[in-house]
């Protein structure tokens, strides 16, 4: 999934903010029962917090928007 310029994104429901040294870069999370992982695209460990939602995971896949040019 690629992050926002902010540096957050939501997961299940739950907002996740991992930062904006981070923004507009793409993430993995693994997502748990009571856990989310948040990896770089090198697969390094950014961020671990404790999942506050019971949603399931309805997207397995998901993209930023798309930079568009005017012309």
């Amino acid at each position: 999934m690629r992050r926002p310029a902010r540096g957050s994104i939501q997961v299940c429901g739950q907002q996740v903010q991992v930062g904006m040294a981070h923004a507009r870069t793409v993430v993995t999370v693994e997502v748990t029962d009571t856990i989310l992982h948040v990896f770089d695209h090198d697969g390094h460990r950014l961020r671990t917090l404790p999942r506050t939602t019971t949603k399931e995971v309805t997207r397995f896949k998901a993209y930023g928007t798309k930079n568009r040019t005017t012309g």
